[in-house]
């Protein structure tokens, strides 16, 4: 039994064609798994803790970053937080900036406080259908610990204080993204 080229062409192309297919529907599900990750990636603030001591405030919180999806190629590399407290009503110089700059600069009263930013690097994978358990620490020094101690001293035994957090997760992706960020703007606790 003889072959024609022309056959053997055409089984050819059709076994690159299938095999095309198959490895452009894995990547094209993967890119879908991906995209469902972003939308889905969850934040929450477990716990805040502070210690008063010597003038100074340790602030902890202590976080759980969490990946309700089949999607499992994320590395978490960083969390960048700022964080507020609501306190004593006070003036804020905000905006600026603009289109070249030709905003100006408003002042703004407002309750929230505040404090120095941090930052965390971190080498952890994301699993799918998992929760990361991620604490942070605050060092608040100077001038925003002795706003913090005279705010926490007028309330006369009431320990809540009412957090904002402004955060920022940085992931890696095994993906044309690189490195993505997702923000979680005004978190509170409690």
């Amino acid at each position: 039994m003889q072959i024609s080229k022309r056959k053997v062409s055409q089984t050819i192309l059709f076994i690159v064609l299938i095999t095309s297919a198959i490895s452009l529907a894995g990547t094209t599900i993967n890119y879908v798994d991906l995209c469902s990750a972003l939308a889905n990636f969850q934040l929450r603030v477990e716990e805040v803790d502070f210690v008063l001591n010597n003038g100074n405030i340790d602030v902890t919180i202590n976080f759980t970053i969490s990946n309700p999806t089949r999607y499992g190629g994320f590395e978490l590399r960083g969390v960048y937080s700022t964080l507020y407290y609501e306190g004593e009503p006070h003036n804020i110089s905000s905006g600026g900036g603009g289109f070249m700059g030709t905003s100006p600069y408003q002042v703004i009263e407002t309750r929230w406080w505040q404090l120095p930013p941090n930052e965390d690097d971190f080498a952890r994978s994301v699993l799918p259908y998992s929760e990361i358990s991620v604490p942070m620490t605050f060092a608040v020094t100077g001038k925003d610990a002795e706003l913090f101690t005279a705010f926490f001293e007028k309330q006369e035994q009431q320990k809540n204080v009412q957090w904002k957090l402004d955060t920022k997760v940085i992931l890696d992706t095994p993906t044309f993204l690189g490195t993505t960020s997702l923000e979680f703007p005004d978190i509170y606790y409690p």
